[in-house]
């Protein structure tokens, strides 16, 4: 890989691949964390 990119694989079907940024992650996981996706549990 070597861009700096992050990889999650789909547990279930391991050719399912998202890549993203760490800044992507990083704010995915701010907005969990303050309950700005609640609406869609």
């Amino acid at each position: 890989m070597g861009t700096g990119a992050v990889e999650l694989r789909e547990s279930e079907d391991g050719e399912v691949i998202l890549r993203t940024t760490p800044a992507a992650i990083a704010d995915l996981l701010c907005a969990i964390k303050a309950g700005e996706l609640d609406h869609h549990a």
